[in-house]
C-alpha cells in the first residue's frame, strides 16, 4: 500500500500475488489443456471435433475436468516463481552509495575447457 506507514517487501508480497495469479491462469486455461489432452489420447480429428465431443458427452463440467489437482500444481509454483523474481528484481536493482547500479557478475561457460570464468556486464 502506498500511503501505508507499514513497508511491504515486494518478495513476500509476490508470493501470494503469484499463487493468485498461477491459479487464475491455470483455472482458465484448463479448456485448452483438456482439449490438448483429447486430441492426444483420443485421436479426435481437430480441435472443434474434440470440444464438440467432450460439450456432447460431458457437458460444462468436462471442459473444467481435473481442474483442481492442475490449479493445486500452479498455485505454489508461481507463487515461488513471482517470489523468486520479486527478490531478484530488488537485489539487482539496490544503488549503490553514489547514485549507480551496482555491475552484476555473469558466469559463462568456456565451450573447450567447461570451467566457468567470472565476468562483469
Amino acid at each position: 500500500m502506498h500511503g501505508s506507514s507499514y513497508p511491504v517487501n515486494s518478495t513476500l508480497e509476490g508470493l501470494p500475488l503469484g499463487g493468485l495469479a498461477g491459479g487464475f491462469t491455470t483455472y482458465l486455461t484448463t479448456p485448452l489443456d483438456v482439449v490438448t489432452t483429447r486430441l492426444q489420447i483420443q485421436g479426435c480429428s481437430g480441435w472443434l471435433d474434440a470440444v464438440h465431443g467432450i460439450w456432447r458427452t460431458e457437458g460444462i463440467g468436462g471442459m473444467f475436468r481435473a481442474s483442481i489437482p492442475r490449479i493445486m500444481w500452479y498455485i505454489p509454483a508461481s507463487a515461488l516463481t513471482f517470489m523468486a523474481v520479486e527478490f531478484l528484481t530488488d537485489h539487482f536493482n539496490e544503488t549503490c552509495s553514489n547514485g549507480k547500479m551496482q555491475e552484476v557478475a555473469s558466469l559463462s561457460i568456456d565451450k573447450k575447457g567447461s570451467s566457468l570464468q567470472e565476468g562483469s556486464s
